[in-house]
Order: structure tokens, then C-alpha cells, then sequence
């Protein structure tokens, strides 16, 4: 069996790297200049992780040195439910997972250094998850919403209750057009401080309603053991049955959802309760306000009038603050540096997360592994 050797470094840690950065065990060695033998031993504790490597990647990837020091608490392996469709690839989930975990680190560390609040949810036994609504009727009355009403800023509900937010998690996935990953939760029954983190950049219904079913995750799947791996999946479907119901309550929508209510009406409804056209025809459904029949009429004037790739009715755009205000708390007005060298994170990665706008870092340098390749050839550099 590996021996604990997390007091000269966690080897584990750079099975991490590579996750965050998309690498291969021999894109790192090459990188690194050791061999890939070595390396697999050291990620697998098998051998001692020599300092000099972890100033060496802590140097070529701009992170700090206690990044390769830390040890994953048992939150940390709690199993992650993404919001997703089916052309999100492996490589980009586990990178994903793996910022997450970072995030969650961080936002954990900072809500316990300023003393914030802690989320109380109910206990399991005290609703019956196949009771969504009355579920969501128990989480607005925690959150003091009231039953019926609009949530005016769902980030903002999640961060007053003891839950962090953070958007733009994975800056590769903010850049691209197509939407594979959405959002991202860790339910788990000790998880008091936990975070969603919003993957890609959404419009602003859209990101209200991902913030209130990754909530869904939270409270119904704490027991979840294995990932889920279909957007159709019970898991799924239970936790957008949720977000429908926190974001559209049953008392408001029986007043202003009929089977006569024509697709433009439905606009007047989601310029006030912020969700989208398709969403509140489903919950009518869901309510028995609507029939298969009339549902589906909508769903496909919805299409023809292309309104599944430009819906009108802007809906403001949400952005957290929890986060920056708790580090600029703990580590004064310039705090990503002093945050990633206490909790073994990137300095990068803080000020997207936060929205930071104190000192600029660098970016870790382009991994260039003909060049790599090229100097492993000729001899140059350390090989172990």
C-alpha cells in the first residue's frame, strides 16, 4: 500500500493538474523532464514527491507551491451532479469536476474564516421527494419567500442561506458557443457550506433556473453513490420538477396559466416570475393546467417561432458576490494571491471565480510538447 508521504507532497495532486489542465500522464512528464514511470508513482504515493518537481509545476503552471500539499477532505469525494447534454465529453467533466472541487475549497474555506452562516436543510425523513412541491413550499418558507411571488434574485436566495455561487467555473467552457455542461453541485448529507457553480455562460432565465436545480441536487440526492449519466434520468428530471416549482409556485401559476392562454401570453408571465416560455408551459402541465395535447401545440409554436435560440424577454443577468466579499473579509483589498497560497488553489482561478478585480496574474505559459518532446530527445533536463 502507497505510505503517507502528503507531508513532502500529495502525488494525488498531480493526477489533479492533469485533470485541470487536459494533460496526459506523458504530456506532464515531459513537461516536468522526469520519466513517466516515476511520475505514475509518485501521483500514485508510491514514491515520495521531491520538492524540487512540485516548485518546478508549481513554477511552469502558475500555481503555488501548497497547491501540491493538499489532502482532499471526505467532502471532497462526494459524488457530483452535472446539468448536461449528451455531447459533453469525459475530458471536459473531469476537468469540470475537478474545478469544481477547487471552488468548493475555496468558498468552504473563506465562509468558515468569516464565520458565515451555515445552510440548515431539512432532514430527509421530514418530506417526501416524490412531493416536489411541497418540497419547494418548505425550502421558500426557509428562505423567506413566501408562497407565492417571484424569486427577485435566485443567486442571491441561495447565497443569504449559507450556499456559494460561482459563475464562469471553467473559463475553456465560457468561451465556446455550444452549451455541453451547464451547471454543477457535491450533494452530501455534511455538506453545510456547499456551492453550485454555474459551467458556461447562460442567459439570464436560464441561469436562474440551472442555480434552482443544482439547489434540487442538494437536497434531494445526498445519498446519491454513482454519477448520473443521462440528462433524462429520474435524478434529472426530479431536480428540473423542482426549479419549476421554487421559480413558478402552484398558487401564482393556477391564477395565470389556460388552456386558452396564447404563446405571446406566456411572456407576460415570464417577464415577472424570470423563467422561460418552454418551462412555464411544462409546469402547467405538471399542474394539470394544461393537457398533453395543448402543451405540445405550444412547444411547437415555441420552435417555429424560433424562439428556442432567441426567446424575447430579456431577463437580467444574476452574478455572485457571497464569494468576493468573504475573501475580500479574510485577505483584505487585494486577495487572491494570500487566498491561493492558504488554501493550494491558482490565483486565476480566484479572481474569475470572485469577479476580482485587484492585481492581474499571469497565466500558466502555452504547453508547447514539440518543444518539450524535442528537449527530452536531446538529453536536456533532469530525468528520473
Amino acid at each position: 500500500m502507497p505510505t503517507d508521504l502528503h507531508a513532502q507532497g500529495n502525488g494525488e495532486r498531480l493526477v489533479a493538474l492533469r485533470e485541470l489542465f487536459g494533460l496526459r500522464l506523458l504530456d506532464l512528464s515531459e513537461i516536468l523532464e522526469v520519466g513517466t514511470s516515476f511520475l505514475s508513482k509518485v501521483e500514485r504515493g508510491y514514491k515520495p514527491f521531491p520538492e524540487d518537481l512540485m516548485l518546478r509545476a508549481a513554477s511552469h503552471f502558475d500555481l503555488p507551491r501548497t497547491f501540491f500539499s493538499v489532502v482532499p477532505m471526505h467532502l471532497d469525494e462526494a459524488v457530483q451532479t452535472f446539468k448536461k447534454n449528451a455531447n459533453a465529453t469525459v475530458a471536459d467533466e473531469k476537468r469540470i469536476s475537478r474545478f469544481h472541487k477547487e471552488a468548493s475549497r475555496v468558498f468552504r474555506t473563506v465562509s468558515e474564516g468569516t464565520a458565515y452562516r451555515t445552510a440548515e436543510f431539512p432532514d430527509e425523513n421530514d418530506f417526501d421527494p416524490d412531493d416536489i412541491d411541497g418540497l419547494a413550499a418548505i425550502m421558500r418558507a426557509c428562505m423567506g419567500l413566501g408562497s407565492s411571488g417571484p424569486v427577485l434574485n435566485s443567486i442571491r436566495c441561495l447565497e443569504r442561506y449559507g450556499i456559494g455561487v460561482v459563475d464562469a467555473l471553467d473559463e475553456i467552457v465560457m468561451e465556446r458557443a455550444r452549451q455541453d455542461h451547464v451547471g454543477i453541485s457535491m450533494p452530501h448529507a455534511s455538506a453545510s457550506r456547499p456551492l453550485v457553480a454555474v459551467v458556461t455562460a447562460l442567459e439570464g432565465a436560464e441561469k436562474r433556473f440551472t442555480v434552482m436545480h443544482e439547489l434540487g441536487h442538494i437536497l434531494m440526492d445526498r445519498g446519491i453513490t454513482a454519477p448520473v449519466m443521462r440528462r433524462r434520468d429520474i435524478v434529472e428530471k426530479r431536480a428540473d420538477r423542482f426549479a419549476r416549482a421554487m421559480l413558478l409556485p402552484a398558487s401564482d401559476m393556477k391564477e395565470q396559466i389556460s388552456p386558452t392562454l396564447n404563446l405571446h401570453g406566456y411572456l407576460r408571465i415570464k417577464s415577472e416570475f424570470g423563467v422561460r416560455v418552454d418551462m412555464i408551459v411544462k409546469r402547467g402541465e405538471e399542474l394539470g393546467l394544461l393537457d398533453a395535447h395543448r402543451a405540445k401545440s405550444l412547444y411547437i409554436q415555441r420552435s417555429s417561432s424560433g424562439w428556442s435560440r432567441d426567446e424575447p424577454v430579456e431577463v437580467a443577468n444574476e452574478t455572485p458576490i457571497l464569494l468576493k466579499q468573504g475573501l475580500h473579509k479574510s485577505y483584505g483589498q487585494n486577495p487572491a494571491a494570500a487566498a491561493a497560497s492558504e488554501v493550494g488553489t491558482a490565483a486565476a482561478w480566484i479572481r474569475r471565480w470572485a469577479a476580482l478585480e485587484d492585481d492581474v496574474g499571469t497565466r500558466a505559459e502555452v504547453i508547447d510538447l514539440a518543444e518539450h518532446r524535442s528537449r527530452r530527445n536531446s538529453g536536456h533536463g533532469l530525468r528520473r
